[in-house]
């Protein structure tokens, strides 16, 4: 399993929570200050390949997953909540 590149990868699921919101309800604006200000203070990471992720747990409901990471270098073996929508297979 992988997540897509440059998918957005939150330290939380209510991080994760919020972008979604943010992200559902419209406002280009108030997402792109918040994604600004999650990934300048290293609350999220943006990586720009797909990277390889074990899934620990899905939220279906909230359309949420807890993943692991799986590609080697210094973010392996760490969790992370992304949208389900940043999987593929």
């Amino acid at each position: 399993m992988h997540v897509k590149a440059n998918s957005i990868w939150f330290d939380t699921a209510a991080q994760l929570t919020k972008w979604q919101r943010l992200k559902k309800s419209g406002n280009a604006t108030a997402l792109a200050a918040y994604e600004k200000k999650t990934l300048g203070e290293r609350d999220a990471f943006q990586f720009i390949y797909p990277l390889s992720v074990k899934v620990l747990r899905y939220d279906r409901a909230r359309k949420q997953v807890e993943v692991e990471m799986r590609t080697p270098g210094r973010f392996q073996d760490t969790t992370w909540a992304v949208d389900a929508s940043a999987l593929e297979p």
